[in-house]
This record gives C-alpha cells, sequence and structure tokens, in this order.
C-alpha cells in the first residue's frame, strides 16, 4: 500500500515541477484523539512535511491541490490512570483538496488517506491496542494559505494553516471498547516555498 501511495505521489507531483505552484512544504502544531467515553487524551507537538500541487482554474478564482505529506499525529496523557500514556503514530497521508483564490490568499476543503508507517505506544501491557492499531486513516482537511512574498524569479513564500478531522477510527473493532472510538485530529502552522508560479 505504500508503494501505491508513493507511486501516485511521485506521478502527479514530480512530473508537475514546472508548474504553477508546485510547493515544498513543512508544519508544527498539536495533534489529539479521544473517543465518546471517559478516556481522555491531551494535545501532543507534532510535525508534517510534504509537497504538493495546486492548480488554479476559472481566471483564478477556483483551484484544486493533492498534496503528499509526512504527518505524527496522536495523544497524551491519560487522564483516568496514573500512568502517563501517549500514542505516537507516523503516516504517510494523500490529500485532495478544492477550493477558492481570494487575491493572494488560497481556502481549500477536501479528504485525506493516510497509511501508518511507525506507531509508538507507552502503555499497553497486553498488547491489544497496538495489535489492533489499523493502518489506514481517513478523514476531512481544511487548508487556508497565504503567499508573503516572492523569494527569486518563479518563487515564492508563503504561510500555512493546515487542519484534519478524523473520520476513521484508528483502533479497530478487536480491540478493548474503551478505545473503540478514538480518531484523529490535527492543526498545524507552516510555511511553504513554491515554485513556477
Amino acid at each position: 500500500m505504500i508503494r501505491i501511495l508513493l507511486i501516485i505521489g511521485f506521478n502527479l507531483f514530480i512530473l508537475k515541477l514546472t508548474a504553477q505552484n508546485f510547493a515544498i512544504q513543512g508544519g508544527y502544531g498539536i495533534s489529539n484523539f479521544h473517543n465518546k467515553g471517559s478516556y481522555k487524551y491531551q494535545p501532543i507537538m507534532v510535525y508534517n512535511a510534504g509537497i504538493y500541487y495546486m492548480k488554479h482554474l476559472d481566471k483564478n478564482f477556483l483551484n484544486y491541490a493533492i498534496e503528499l505529506n509526512y504527518e505524527k499525529k496522536g495523544g497524551d496523557k491519560l487522564w483516568t490512570t496514573p500512568n502517563n500514556v501517549y500514542h505516537n503514530a507516523d503516516y504517510i497521508t494523500l490529500t485532495g483538496l478544492v477550493g477558492i483564490d481570494l487575491n493572494k490568499t488560497s481556502i481549500n476543503i477536501g479528504g485525506y488517506v493516510g497509511y501508518l508507517t511507525a506507531l509508538d505506544i507507552s502503555y499497553d501491557p497486553d498488547g491489544d491496542v497496538r495489535a489492533d492499531y489499523r493502518q489506514i486513516d481517513s478523514g476531512l482537511a481544511f487548508n487556508v494559505l497565504q503567499e508573503l512574498f516572492p523569494i527569486h524569479d518563479k518563487m515564492n513564500l508563503a504561510v500555512k494553516i493546515q487542519t484534519s478531522y478524523g473520520l476513521r477510527n484508528v483502533v479497530g473493532l478487536f480491540a478493548p471498547p474503551s478505545t473503540r472510538s478514538w480518531k484523529n485530529y490535527t492543526a498545524t502552522l507552516g510555511l511553504a516555498l513554491q515554485f513556477g508560479k
């Protein structure tokens, strides 16, 4: 599965290096997940890094974008136990977005699919949560991109807000009942280096 994601990303991005609004991006922010029961987590600090391609349509009013990112997600400090419990999960995420352009600001909404590549759980004595952690995460994405200033000919610096709202439980049906409704939530602020505009 991860090979398929990487191949898709390569074809969508690398072949568009000279096209309008290819960019390298990175951000830093918070991630959290919780369920509907008594188990509540606090946010952890996370980061992401990746590339995206944005195409402007209809005389630069409408646009669509495709992103391929490496992201960290998870939560920390389970409040209902004396143990300091944290979950750190690494994902390769493919995101598709549509949006509008307002002068130098782009507002986009869409969906994402993430593939779990690494998992670190500090307290799982029975191993049941780790064993039933799902490989695929998916949900909604919302981004705001604001161009700042040109750095060089056909090269611009932009600031970007990225948020995601998970719709899929990251722990499967065979895990303990208290973990069956966990979904990922993230919000990051970062910079993007745009090429080809």
